[in-house]
């Protein structure tokens, strides 16, 4: 994940660009019972990280000489949601399980991007996703601009993530391909199963656990598709 982020880490700086990537968001199916949740790929692709409320700012050098900065925004530990929900990383031991420079609290994330962000001449952001993170991001946009006078250069352009970063994750390392191996591996190993012990009168509910059981037992986090 480190060698990720330097790929894209080169890409943005050869546009003065900083990137936000967050991760999906919780969702609460009824009540107090939530989805399983699921990190998004590009996210996770950049940190290795499984948990939500999280997101991370990449900003290269932008004299192109120093090596580029990455900030992951988390929860941190908090013992009795915990508990409940199952533990937490926390800011103390991120950086040095991730790589990743630097640990800050998810919550001072939008107190702290009018300074991170400031004199990059453009952002790369996914919009369309949550709408009110999108507001509160335009709302950092349009301070930035306020502030913009002598020296200080506004953000000129909020840019998608796809072009900076899908094309990189076209192409495997070899740990990425040992991966995917693993993966074909286990759906095969379930799907041959489910195919032997299917019988009339099973329903789908009973071939969905058992291929679902089949992912998880080898170590997957289920299906992929």
């Amino acid at each position: 994940h480190q060698d990720h982020r330097q790929r894209l880490a080169s890409r943005l700086a050869e546009r003065k660009a900083a990137g936000i990537f967050f991760t999906a968001a919780h969702k609460i199916r009824n009540f107090d019972a939530e989805f399983r949740f699921r990190p998004d790929s590009d996210f996770w692709w950049l940190t290795g990280f499984g948990e939500p409320d999280s997101a991370l700012v990449l900003l290269p050098a932008l004299d192109g000489n120093a090596p580029p900065k990455s900030i992951l925004y988390l929860r941190e530990k908090d013992r009795d949601k915990e508990i409940w929900s199952g533990r937490r990383l926390g800011l103390a031991q991120a950086p040095q399980l991730l790589g990743v420079d630097e640990a800050r609290n998810i919550e001072t994330l939008f107190d702290d991007l009018p300074k991170l962000l400031m004199n990059y001449e453009r952002i790369v952001y996914r919009s369309g996703v949550e709408a009110d993170r999108d507001r509160r991001i335009l709302e950092v946009i349009a301070r930035l601009r306020a502030q913009a006078k002598g020296m200080v250069v506004p953000p000129l352009e909020l840019l998608d993530v796809a072009p900076f970063l899908h094309e990189l994750r076209l192409f495997k390392s070899p740990l990425e391909i040992e991966l995917m191996r693993k993966a074909a591996a286990i759906s095969q190993e379930a799907h041959t199963r489910w195919m032997r012990e299917c019988r009339p009168g099973m329903n789908e509910c009973e071939v969905d656990a058992l291929l679902d059981y089949c992912f998880r037992a080898r170590g997957g986090s289920g299906a992929a598709y």
